[in-house]
């Protein structure tokens, strides 16, 4: 009994107050002593570099004097959180997805690198101001930070999972400096045949106050959303219903998802067969010896 509470006091001396009034509902040493990742972008090459034991400096500068982002911070212990709510269901790092129940969000993946980065080379940090943003299977919600970070008017942000909303997107906005932003933020939880209707009816599953309302997106981001083929009719639909008639949908993907359903090239002739109102270009590649080949495409409901 002694050393619970003495586990409880620790945790409560290390992780902010504000961040466990933000996401109640778990015991505060649960958390642990908070570990932050830190991504650099302002680079050519993105790097992570582990900030563990340090509490965060939230005054720390996000942006350079050019306006664009030098680097974001993830809380990166959050899983604990899930393997506390779902004791009976075993969830780590090498078992990050189990479909219908946990589609992988406490994980940042490659492909949302690759976005992130993207966006920074060519969206940001003018284009993004006062727009409509929509972060769609968002895990951490990077890329929503990201847009919050450029003075998007406001910013939606998708993922299956309630729990990845509440206990990595939210403490993330907080990590990186954004409180006073998350006025601008709404949070959706589900599949994606739920997500137009959900925003249409003013939905928002974190039931966060002062959060705007939007029916349609100048910028649909999506990541690794490609490796389940049986998803792409829900996709598709998705697109259409929440791009704006100038809106873009940015997808950063793998070609292929080896031991799943889903591809690139097979997407694409979905898309050619079954939605004539979208319109795709590729707009990066990323090829590389380490890991598979990548790209980002550009969706709209014009031509590009």
């Amino acid at each position: 009994m002694e050393e619970e509470k003495s586990t409880t006091a620790k945790a409560i001396s290390t992780v902010d107050k504000v961040l466990i009034d933000l996401v109640p509902g778990v015991p505060a040493e649960y958390w642990e002593e908070i570990e932050c990742d830190e991504l650099k972008i302002a680079e050519m090459e993105i790097s992570m570099t582990k900030e563990t034991d340090v509490k965060p400096d939230l005054t720390k500068p996000n942006i350079d004097s050019n306006g664009k982002a030098i680097s974001l911070r993830y809380v990166n212990n959050a899983i604990k959180v899930l393997q506390y709510l779902f004791k009976d269901t075993q969830i780590d790092e090498q078992n990050d997805i189990k479909k219908d129940f946990y589609e992988g969000g406490f994980k940042v993946w490659e492909c949302t690198l690759d976005l992130l980065q993207y966006l920074n080379e060519t969206m940001l940090p003018y284009e993004l101001k006062g727009k409509s943003v929509i972060d769609i299977g968002c895990g951490h919600g990077l890329l929503g930070i990201q847009a919050l970070l450029h003075a998007a008017d406001n910013v939606y942000f998708q993922d299956f999972n309630v729990e990845v909303l509440k206990f990595a997107v939210i403490p993330n906005i907080y990590m990186n400096g954004l409180l006073e932003l998350l006025p601008k933020a709404r949070f959706i939880a589900g599949d994606w045949s739920l997500t137009a209707e959900k925003i249409k009816n003013g939905v928002d599953d974190v039931a966060r106050e002062g959060t705007p309302k939007t029916g349609k997106f100048d910028l649909v981001l999506m990541s690794e959303v490609l490796y389940c083929k049986e998803n792409y009719e829900k996709l598709a639909r998705l697109i259409t219903e929440l791009l704006s008639e100038t809106g873009v949908c940015l997808i950063s993907t793998k070609l292929y998802y080896f031991g799943c359903t889903g591809s690139l090239p097979e997407f694409k002739e979905y898309l050619n067969e079954n939605w004539p109102k979208l319109s795709y270009k590729t707009v990066k590649k990323i090829t590389n010896k380490m890991s598979n080949k990548r790209e980002i495409i550009a969706i709209s409901l014009k031509a590009l």
